[in-house]
């Protein structure tokens, strides 16, 4: 073999070698879920999608999670613009300490932002046992776990 041709076929196993991942950990997955949702007894069937599409479930989620992006855009700009217009023109004591924990969120890995989170806010977080020992109560005071107002928070 001459060395152009060692080059391709050397060329085309190191090619081979990320094709052969995507097909084992995507491509063969996909073609799986595709198979449990599409096929029935051997056969193809679109009654999973006629079920999405006239099941009132989907649209209320659709319908929510349309809601909660829209909302959490509009909150996101109210207190990005203002904040940005600050921090660009202004020098103040604590810039940059406000500066990095206004980033923190984006720079730490997202389960760490929702663990931390649930440690401040959850049921059995910083903040309810605080105010459950401060008061005496029973049941924790603030509810906001699986509520809007706990995915407009992680943002």
């Amino acid at each position: 073999m001459d060395a152009n041709r060692t080059a391709l076929i050397r060329r085309a196993l190191w090619l081979a070698l990320p094709l052969a991942f995507l097909a084992a950990f995507f491509l063969h997955p996909l073609g799986a879920i595709l198979n449990l949702s599409f096929v029935e007894d051997g056969r193809v069937t679109l009654d999973g999608v006629r079920e999405i599409m006239t099941g009132s479930y989907y649209w209320d989620t659709l319908r929510f999670t349309v809601w909660q992006a829209l909302l959490s855009t509009v909150l996101t700009l109210a207190a990005a613009l203002p904040s940005a217009y600050v921090f660009t023109r202004f020098k103040f004591p604590g810039k940059g300490l406000l500066m990095s924990l206004a980033t923190l969120p984006f720079v730490l890995p997202t389960v760490v932002v929702a663990i931390a989170f649930d440690a401040l806010l959850g049921s059995r977080g910083l903040l309810n046992t605080g105010l459950m020992t401060l008061f005496g109560l029973a049941d924790p005071p603030l509810a906001v776990e699986r509520s809007l107002a706990a995915i407009l928070c992680r943002r």
